[in-house]
């Protein structure tokens, strides 16, 4: 009997994507505090993001990703992470920072926080707080799921109408919803990569990109292609806004930004030639 050809099964990335990704990706709650005539108020902006790694030095360097409109956008001073409960972990609502007393009007995630200067693109260390956290969380035998280097797909070689599909929290969704599109034009182009048939509602925003891929023996694996933001908003609902037209950030601009974070923090170009993208 002919053998069959694995890759027809993986042609479209929903079909892969799934439930693997749901513990890496994490709902984001951003809180800004305004001075109003009437005083001091709270809002809350929401969106998704996602934990990536690299090895540098003795131990993994963790960066949580987004949309630089998500975390630094109305200067935010407080930033939560949520994970919805499954089966394989409990619900977590974790304050990622401020870790201190703080007055809201003095400080801010941009402390904290690179941004990209050209992209709709930023990322936090978060190595530390994740750290804490899963040790917090070995008794339950929960594993924080970082992606890695291994999990990327580069741009160059996407062609026009490749399926793709993202993992996010849209409108606040209570669990992490898979969406799927294709590619719409030709990523070499330009610094970003429009995708067709993909809407993205509020809370998407900061969602990885996934495409079907293979691994480096050639068996089929899910690989990262960007993190998604949207554009020409339309209100659907009241308070409620639709995004037309779905972009991701290539995940090349990832990786340039995470050199520069290290760089920032006190590395020498030296140095960063040490980093392991596993």
């Amino acid at each position: 009997m002919k053998k069959k050809n694995r890759s027809v099964e993986y042609n479209a990335s929903e079909n892969i994507v799934g439930d693997k990704f749901d513990d890496t990706v994490w709902s984001l709650e951003a809180v800004t505090y305004k001075q109003t005539p009437e005083g001091t108020t709270r809002f809350a902006s929401f969106g998704t993001g996602f934990l990536f790694s690299v090895k540098f030095g003795r131990y993994d360097r963790v960066f949580l990703v987004s949309n630089k409109h998500v975390l630094v956008e109305d200067n935010p001073y407080a930033l939560f992470l949520h994970l919805p409960h499954t089966p394989t972990h409990p619900e977590l609502r974790y304050l990622l920072y401020p870790t201190r007393d703080v007055s809201p009007v003095q400080d801010s995630l941009h402390d904290i926080v690179v941004a990209h200067d050209k992209v709709d693109l930023a990322i936090i260390d978060v190595s530390t707080k994740i750290y804490e956290l899963q040790k917090a969380l070995a008794f339950r035998n929960f594993k924080i799921k970082p992606l890695t280097i291994r999990d990327v797909q580069y741009s160059m070689d996407i062609e026009k109408g490749t399926p793709m599909s993202y993992l996010g929290f849209p409108d606040r969704s209570e669990y992490p919803r898979l969406k799927g599109g294709k590619i719409g034009l030709n990523p070499k182009f330009a610094d970003d990569i429009v995708l067709d048939d993909v809407h993205v509602a509020q809370g998407a925003s900061g969602s990885p990109a996934f495409i079907a891929g293979t691994s480096l023996s050639g068996e089929p694996r899910t690989k990262l292609l960007g993190v998604i933001y949207g554009t020409r908003a339309t209100e659907i609902a009241s308070g409620h806004m639709e995004y037309d037209l779905g972009h991701a950030v290539k995940v090349e601009h990832l990786k340039n930004l995470i050199y520069a974070a290290l760089h920032m923090q006190g590395n020498s170009m030296k140095e960063l030639k040490k980093v392991k993208w596993h």
